[in-house]
């Protein structure tokens, strides 16, 4: 409704004024409405707000209920499939990880780990460290103080890169390996395990949660009475073979389950462990691995060529029948050969009487760096090159010296083969064939070692139901050419064909501790 107009006073008084001068302007006016509702409406209008929002809110809070009735029936089907959730907490992280199974394969030279979902048809799967490794290497810097005490500094990655840089170095530091330590019944070996398997676990549930986690707490459930900081039953590997290394399989698992106790805090049940032929036995029966229609009451051999050692193990049903081991040979000797082989190289082109392996840390660490390196090229590649700018300083000019050279897979084959005999004198006599000829490269050891383990057990290789290449060294074609041709030596090209399995890709290195985290509902 309009209440008022009026003219603008202030327009009209301007126009009087300049009438007889500015005739033909015309009046200005100004016209202003202003329109007010009867305030009889206003109470309609809040009426009408107020039953709106009270209806779309009883229409969210039923959507809301039956959201809830939803969610608690997919609860109700996970806790029926996976167990019990009862929670969630940085404070007790075991609330946000399903219940499940942990394999732990803690090798020579790198620590694994794979989870198995509890339930039927669940899949193992190798679980990542923080900085994406399907594998963390277990090397552990141990610093001694003043007062004669020592303490662990770094572990993993950090710790394997001083390994040679420390090598010139007081003995105030050292990096040490802790399955080596176990075996050599060091006094450390308890508190490096427990720090590298307790670093790993976390690392790698940190990256399948997403979620960060004290390294305060135990890392693993050990009972139904105690909870860990994971909701996970783990089973640990363990090698077998070790007479060679004057400590026999069964002590080994003694003495590595009683450096586990610091890893289950208030409990005072045992670790569970697995042999790793048991467990790559298996995951390839999992995996389906195995030839079809093969017969299952026939042993099979299992040949794991690991960072340090070659081991051979007749395998039937869920036991070791015997196992053999040569220590000193196995993936690290690629690593070894070509550093050395660099390091020759390098002296003869400055023209140096000592080569820097055994005078320069740094320059050893970047050597046995580029070697890793270069031996991963050379399982894909025939050739590669490796250049190693400012290695040294020229001893007559003074003027930095750089590294740039090539290798081929077959010279690489030719200086390991050289090395055999010399690394055969860690090997116990009975581990090789007395009706063959001392071994004098790759080729002929893995032939008398396998035809030692025959002879020792009676059996006949014909029988065999199939023979399994695993082991981080077996991705090496080195490796995998030397096992085949000494296989064909003993049984022929169909023998071998119809045997002779190598997983690919990271399963031939993985299967032992997916079959660890695969047997964990089993034991």
């Amino acid at each position: 409704m309009l209440r008022c107009v009026h003219i603008n006073q202030r327009a009209a008084h301007q126009y009087k004024k300049y009438k007889n001068g500015f005739k033909d302007i015309p009046t200005i006016a100004r016209a202003h409405f202003h329109a007010t509702a009867k305030r009889e409406i206003l109470p309609l209008i809040g009426v009408a707000t107020v039953a709106i929002v009270a209806r779309y809110s009883y229409k969210a809070l039923v959507r809301m209920e039956e959201e809830r009735e939803e969610y608690m029936e997919e609860l109700a089907e996970y806790e029926e499939k996976y167990g019990p959730v009862t929670g969630c907490s940085d404070s007790n992280a075991s609330k946000s990880i399903p219940l499940g199974y942990l394999g732990v394969d803690l090798g020579s030279a790198n620590i694994r780990i794979a989870f198995a979902p509890r339930g039927s048809g669940s899949e193992p799967r190798v679980i990542e460290d923080r900085e994406g490794g399907r594998s963390t290497p277990v090397s552990v810097l141990f610093e001694e103080e003043e007062s004669g005490a020592h303490g662990i500094s770094a572990i993993g990655r950090l710790a394997k890169g001083k390994v040679h840089e420390r090598y010139f170095r007081s003995t105030s530091e050292h990096v040490l390996n802790p399955r080596k330590l176990l075996q050599r019944k060091d006094n450390r070996a308890e508190e490096a395990i427990q720090a590298v398997i307790r670093s790993a676990s976390i690392s790698a549930m940190e990256k399948a949660t997403g979620k960060k986690y004290s390294m305060d707490k135990s890392p693993f459930v050990f009972s139904k009475e105690h909870e860990g900081l994971f909701n996970l039953n783990a089973v640990f590997t363990y090698p077998v073979g070790l007479a060679s290394d004057n400590m026999g399989d069964d002590e080994f698992a003694d003495v590595y389950r009683k450096a586990l106790k610091g890893l289950y805090e208030d409990s005072d049940e045992a670790a569970t462990m697995i042999p790793e032929p048991i467990a790559t036995i298996a995951a390839a029966e999992h995996f389906k691995l195995f030839p079809k229609g093969s017969d299952r009451t026939n042993p099979s051999l299992i040949i794991d060529v690991g960072a340090d050692a070659i081991t051979m193990s007749l395998v039937s049903k869920d036991e070791v029948i015997s196992s053999s081991r040569v220590p000193g040979i196995g993936a690290d000797i690629l690593t070894e050969a070509l550093a050395k082989h660099m390091d020759e190289r390098f002296q003869k082109s400055i023209s140096s009487s000592v080569g820097l392996l055994e005078t320069d840390g740094m320059a050893r660490q970047r050597m046995y760096d580029g070697a890793e390196i270069a031996i991963a090229e050379l399982s894909r590649n025939t050739r590669t090159s490796i250049t190693l700018p400012f290695l040294s300083i020229d001893p007559k000019s003074s003027q930095p010296c750089h590294l740039n050279e090539s290798f081929s897979r077959g010279v690489l084959s030719s200086i390991v083969d050289s090395m055999i005999p010399a690394r055969l004198g860690l090997a116990q006599k009975e581990v090789l064939s007395s009706s063959i000829s001392q071994p004098n490269d790759l080729n002929a050891l893995i032939s008398s070692m396998a035809m030692g383990l025959f002879e020792q057990n009676g059996t006949n290789p014909f029988q065999l139901r199939a023979i399994l290449m695993v082991g981080g060294g077996s991705r090496s074609p080195i490796f995998q050419t030397a096992c085949r041709e000494a296989l064909v030596t003993l049984g022929g090209e169909q023998f071998v064909s119809e045997r002779l399995i190598v997983p690919q890709d990271e399963k031939v290195e993985e299967l032992t501790v997916l079959g660890a985290a695969f047997c964990g509902g089993k034991l």
